[in-house]
Parts: C-alpha cells; structure tokens; sequence
C-alpha cells in the first residue's frame, strides 16, 4: 500500500488522490494528516506538503487543493522531462517539478470552464480555444495520464515491491449516437412529402431518386447501416454503445418520433446485443422535466432503467447539466469532449467521477471521455480520409502508451 501524508485533507485532495490511485493506478492507497500514524505505518510512503516528514520523497503542493471556490487564475505553463506541466514548484527537492495533483484536478475537474466571462460558441458551448491545453498545444494528449504513468514509474523505481493489483490494461470502444435513425424511411406521408418537395424545388435529381427508391423498397435506406455496424463490431471483438434520440421535433432535434414502431423495434433489436443510453435532445439541456420525459420514453420502449446519457450537440455546459442528470439517476455521462476539436477535453483517457466545484463534492456521475468524433474530422476540419485516420492512429498510440481507454463517437 502507498500511505500519503498532507498537513490537511480537503474534499479536493480526497477526490484527487483516489483518481489516482483507484482509475489511473490501480494500487491500493490512502491519505492521512496525522503525522505520528504516518511515521508508524509499516508501508511504501509519499508526503504532499512543503517538506518531508523523514526522508520519504515529497511533492510540494501549490495550494489549489486546500481552496475553496473558483478563482480567475490561469496556471504557470512549464515542462518535465519534455512534457507541459501546470503549477510548476520553485524547490529543487521536491521530487516532482511541479503539483502533479493540483495539475491534474485542475484539467480533470474542468476549472477552466467554471470562470466568469467565458465566451460561448452559437450553442452556448465552451470553446477548446478556450482552453489551456489548446493554447498549450497539448490538447491531443492524454496529459494527466502521462504524468501519472511518469510518477508511477518514480514510485515504482523507489518501492519495487509497492504493490500493483490492478494494472489497468488499453481498451478500446465505440459510441454511435442516432440522431436520425434512417433517412426517409418511417417519417410519415406529411414530413416525406415536404422532403420530396424540397428535392424538386431544389433540382435535387439525385436525392429525388434515391428518396423515391427508398419509399418503394427498392434500395436500402442510406442511414441504415445497423447489420453493416454490428457485422463489423463482432469480426474486431469492439465494445459498443448506442444513444438515442427521443426528444421533441424541433430545429435541432429531427429524429423519428418515439412513438415510431420503426424506431422502437430497432432499439429493441439493438439492445439484444449493445448498451443503449438516452441521447438528451438539445431543447432538454436546460429543461430538466423534458429531459426525465425522454429519459421516461426510453425506459418504456426498452422496459429497462436507462442510466447513461450522451448530450445531443455535445452540448455540454457544466455544472447544469451534469446535475440534471444526477437528479434523475443518471450515472454515466459520455459527452466529455469537443465537437470541432479532437483530443482530451478533461486531459485524460481514464473515466473519472465528476466533482462539482460550487458544491465542493464529488458526485456518483462517472464521466467517460472521447478522443474524437468523425464529424470533426469530416465537417469542422474537412481533413481527407487519409489524414483523419493518421491523427486517429496518433490518438490511438497515445492512449495505449497509458494504458487507457479510447473511446469516440460515429452516427448511423
């Protein structure tokens, strides 16, 4: 077991270290503020405060974690061993050069999002340019892990023996949101013909065409590439997840009703082999009675208690919507990344539990990070498919350096 040692353990520090030591380590550990259990204890020790207690390495703090509330400051860029650090210390013996803990609680806490007078794009979502790790050019790592694997390997090469249970291992899965389930297919006589309509005010031969060959039975929906995904996921042994969109027709929410029978026999034959998770419509971010609706419809169609969630627009903004969903139990968010940019919106590619910083708590909500979504690639970016899956297999390499998990996001 490793013993850390802090003159005062806060709720910051408590959340900090377990991210640690259970999600990113896997060790067994623990915090204590009492100096004479400390000297006594009979294990593999580290302190967290400006000095050690006998001659066990220490890191010194910088503060952040013994705070309370959010300020306006932005953290000293420096470097280690060739990698950007935040909260660099000025004592030469302290085994790190830098707050390794308050680095990473700062990215994975999402601090940066919290301050006043952040700009918000159209959707009234925070902005990677924003972001230190963007303006830093380490957005594309999975930096809090890369410091952890470092400190680890210190540790490590300190206390042979510490004691490893629970190596984590890279895993690797898939996510496809359905916004729109098919289509033409099953959107009913008054929305088909304006669509139709719409093809022949615009000279639109080609969709005209392939709208009208769907309507027949003669060709194949073009969104509907279900058997294609599921023959694929079981040839690579892929973990996947959906999420469905059950929400309200509006500008941004264009699915099928959830009343479709189209719609709900594909859930239901989708949740025979995958996890399905509620895909919030845009109109339910700020409308926590509309979110339980849609929450409530799933649960109907699929007669099982739905517990994870993807935001519609990835739009996200904190600590609103998180709490929303705890409020109607739900215990897993995967919409912890950019749109328009790829990379680790959190600074890391380990699911974590999500602290609120104006309540000063860690929540049961488990936040599952993404790498990227194919249409940052295609849309925001317009990269070729070439260059797309070069960056995918640079993400890829630096997750698996760290034993991470990969996760990213396609549509039907």
């Amino acid at each position: 077991m490793l013993l850390v040692y802090t003159p005062k353990i806060t709720p910051r520090i408590h959340y900090t270290f377990r991210l640690f030591f259970k999600y990113i380590w896997g060790i067994d550990g623990c915090v204590t503020d009492n100096k004479e259990d400390f000297c006594k204890a009979n294990c593999f020790k580290l302190s967290y405060a400006d000095a050690p207690i006998n001659c066990e390495p220490f890191i010194q703090p910088s503060g952040l974690l013994t705070e309370k509330g959010i300020k306006s400051c932005t953290p000293t860029i420096g470097t280690w061993e060739g990698v950007p650090t935040l909260f660099p210390t000025d004592n030469p013996t302290s085994w790190l050069p830098f707050d390794i803990f308050s680095a990473a609680f700062y990215l994975v806490s999402r601090y940066e999002e919290y301050k006043e007078n952040t700009q918000k794009d159209e959707h009234q979502r925070f902005t990677p340019e924003q972001s230190i790790a963007y303006q830093n050019n380490f957005l594309h790592q999975p930096i809090v892990n890369i410091w952890a694997m470092a400190l680890k390997k210190k540790l490590i090469a300190q206390y042979p023996y510490l004691d490893i249970k629970n190596k984590p291992k890279y895993r690797f899965y898939a996510t496809i949101d359905i916004d729109h389930a098919f289509a033409y297919s099953g959107k009913g006589i008054i929305r088909g013909s304006v669509g139709i309509m719409n093809c022949l005010l615009k000279g639109n031969w080609k969709e005209f065409k392939q709208r009208v060959n769907v309507l027949l039975l003669k060709h194949q929906d073009p969104f509907d590439t279900y058997e294609y995904q599921h023959t694929t996921f079981q040839k690579y042994k892929v973990r996947a997840m959906y999420f469905a969109l059950l929400g309200n027709y509006g500008r941004f929410d264009t699915n099928l009703p959830h009343t479709s029978l189209r719609l709900q026999s594909l859930l239901k034959q989708l949740a025979d082999h995958y996890k399905i998770g509620i895909h919030p419509s845009y109109a339910s971010n700020q409308d926590k009675t509309l979110l339980n609706t849609e929450i409530q419809r799933l649960n109907s169609i699929l007669h099982r208690e739905i517990k994870a969630s993807r935001q519609h627009f990835i739009k996200l903004q904190l600590p609103s919507t998180y709490r929303n969903l705890l409020s109607l139990d739900i215990t897993e968010d995967y919409s912890m990344g950019y749109p328009n940019q790829y990379g680790f919106r959190a600074g890391i590619c380990t699911y974590f539990n999500f602290y609120d910083l104006e309540l000063e708590v860690e929540t049961p909500l488990r936040i599952h990070p993404f790498a990227f979504m194919e249409g940052t690639f295609q849309n925001y970016m317009q990269a070729s498919p070439a260059d797309s899956i070069q960056k995918i297999k640079e993400l890829i390499d630096e997750v698996k350096a760290v034993n991470g998990t990969f996760s990213m996001i396609w549509h039907n």
